[in-house]
């Protein structure tokens, strides 16, 4: 394999932007991220050593993949770059904390069909594929991305035969993995499949405008704007970082605007990457001008090998009070925790969330059966 800096030198204008040339051209094990020269940077900096990751057996326990374009946004000149340990895999991802979780929000609780899961009522998200753009260090679906690959021809039917048996069903959520990795083909019959079920709502949650918004295609675009009315389309991305608000992205967004679509984003609070109101103001704002409505700020979930990313529920909203005198109120999402093994989605700064006796102790109050749930903050710093 080439260097990265040749791949990057050497590719025409029509290749870096064709999103499957990124694909195909991606990082996929930590031996590529050392012949591109980032793992040896890093290594220097006792960051990660290649050979324990390959002893420990770290890419084998989680996927490794990263577009050249996202690469590209790496700051090599800094160790402490945001979009470098949101990519590169680390070797505290083989450490595991007593709590965290294989299912830290309880999909399968609540999964009647191996493409959903049905928490509440009147939505259900549905998995067309687990395979992603890139795979995030972070993921609190880590682990369900190293299954085996759903056949969508296949496992379709039955799920739309569940979506049309619900009567209260009316809105699907696209996840997974990344539903914009299907092609435009697949998602066309996926749309239609859709909207003959019968759902009203279709929201698509994708990684694509971050990590390959060379995806938005002339043909993306065209089915976007063709099922807006029918599908109420709307868009959730997720962008963590202002330096990930490249001019790429810029342009992708304009595109998916003009087709009517709504975007929100939603991002996790990450330490060493955003958990300051500094960052995260910069964020919105940056966001906001692009037409993008910041929705959710999650809290780190309980997925196993990222106590590293981790911030204390305290700290965040520490983080999360400065904000709120920093910027103005629609620019502010909304802070949320989802309670463990399918619990649901609630406010960090609500009543639903409230300290428990013992430090480091919490009590949440789930939005599903309104029980209350003891929750273990497992950064909490006595």
């Amino acid at each position: 394999m080439n260097s990265f800096s040749t791949i990057v030198s050497e590719a025409t204008s029509t290749q870096w932007n064709d999103w499957r040339w990124q694909l195909k051209n991606a990082a996929r094990s930590v031996e590529d991220l050392k012949t591109w020269g980032f793992v040896d940077r890093l290594a220097s900096q006792d960051l990660l050593t290649p050979q324990a990751l390959f002893n420990q057996k770290l890419t084998e326990r989680y996927k490794t993949l990263i577009t050249p374009y996202y690469l590209s946004l790496i700051d090599q000149n800094d160790p402490l770059c945001p979009i470098k340990k949101q990519a590169i895999p680390h070797l505290d991802e083989l450490l595991e904390t007593q709590g965290e979780l294989t299912d830290p929000i309880g999909d399968q609780a609540h999964s009647p069909h191996p493409m959903l899961v049905h928490r509440y009522p009147d939505r259900a998200l549905l998995f067309p594929t687990f395979e992603c753009p890139m795979y995030c260090r972070y993921c609190f679906r880590k682990e369900t991305l190293n299954e085996s690959k759903i056949k969508l021809h296949q496992d379709l039917p039955k799920a739309l035969s569940y979506i049309r048996s619900q009567e209260q069903l009316e809105e699907i959520i696209l996840s997974g993995g990344d539903p914009l990795m299907l092609s435009t083909a697949k998602l066309t019959k996926l749309f239609i499949g859709l909207k003959q079920a019968g759902v009203s709502r279709l929201r698509m949650h994708s990684r694509m405008l971050v990590t390959l918004p060379q995806r938005i295609t002339s043909d993306l675009l065209q089915l976007f704007n063709e099922y807006q009315e029918d599908l109420n389309l709307k868009l959730i991305t997720h962008f963590n970082h202002p330096q990930e608000l490249s001019p790429e992205t810029k342009k992708a967004t304009k595109a998916l605007l003009s087709t009517g679509l709504r975007i929100f984003n939603q991002s996790v609070l990450l330490k060493d990457v955003n958990n300051t109101p500094q960052i995260l103001a910069q964020l919105s704002k940056g966001l906001d001008q692009l037409g993008i409505t910041p929705y959710y700020l999650h809290h780190t979930d309980l997925t196993r090998g990222t106590q590293h990313f981790r911030c204390s529920i305290d700290e965040g909203i520490r983080i999360y009070q400065a904000l709120r005198g920093q910027i103005s109120g629609y620019l502010i999402p909304r802070y949320v925790i989802e309670i463990p093994r399918g619990g649901g989605k609630v406010e960090v700064t609500s009543h639903a969330v409230r300290k428990g006796k013992q430090e480091g102790e919490w009590i949440l109050t789930s939005p599903l059966d309104f029980k209350d749930y003891d929750y273990k903050d497992l950064a909490h710093k006595s």
